[in-house]
């Protein structure tokens, strides 16, 4: 298995394309809640560059994620979230397109109000 940044391949049957991403942007909003429950959403857009050809390129719109964060004190948060990513790759000779379902769940870290 050939490693790109920041690793495998995770678009591409073929595990042996090394990959990285490059710059890609973002736009998060949390709404108003009660208690310790914050909804959030998030849209996105990015580019990944297979490195064994310039012009293999996948341009990556939407990437959409819905969720919630429950605090843990006023420094930590679980995180769970569903998100949706559409990836365009017309002149791939790996995959010329795809759509991924996921569900996440993580941790944040804040610095602690003073």
């Amino acid at each position: 298995m050939t490693y790109g940044w920041p690793g495998p391949c995770p678009c591409s049957a073929d595990a042996s394309v090394a990959w990285r991403a490059v710059p890609s942007g973002n736009a998060a909003g949390n709404f108003a809640s009660r208690g310790g429950v914050v909804p959030f959403a998030s849209a996105a857009l990015g580019l990944v560059q297979y490195t064994g050809d310039d012009s293999d390129r996948a341009l990556l719109l939407p990437m959409m994620r819905v969720g919630f964060r429950s605090m843990i004190g006023d420094a930590r948060s679980l995180n769970v979230s569903f998100g949706f990513q559409h990836e365009s790759n017309p002149k791939s000779d790996h995959e010329t397109s795809a759509d991924v379902f996921d569900i996440g769940v993580g941790m944040s870290l804040f610095r602690a109000p003073r």
